[in-house]
């Protein structure tokens, strides 16, 4: 987590809860693909991904997003 009064960019996440099971690896992949270019994109800050950790496209983001070292925060 980055210092008091850091920069941080901030990405939002909201979703369905019921994705289908086929479909899982396949989200997964892009939701990797487009956090790591948001990561590339904006090197000079730290990333924080914000959601609910609601069941479903929430968790799915909130673990992608930790196994690429990026924080998440719960609201």
């Amino acid at each position: 987590m980055a210092s008091p009064g850091a920069l941080t960019f901030v990405v939002g996440i909201t979703g369905h809860r019921d994705i289908p099971k086929p479909l899982l690896p396949l989200i997964k992949e892009h939701v990797s693909a487009q956090l790591q270019q948001i990561k590339a994109n904006f090197s000079s800050l730290p990333v924080e991904v914000v959601c609910g950790l609601a069941e479903g496209a929430d968790t799915l983001v909130a673990e992608v997003a930790l196994e690429l070292g990026m924080a998440v925060r719960a609201v």
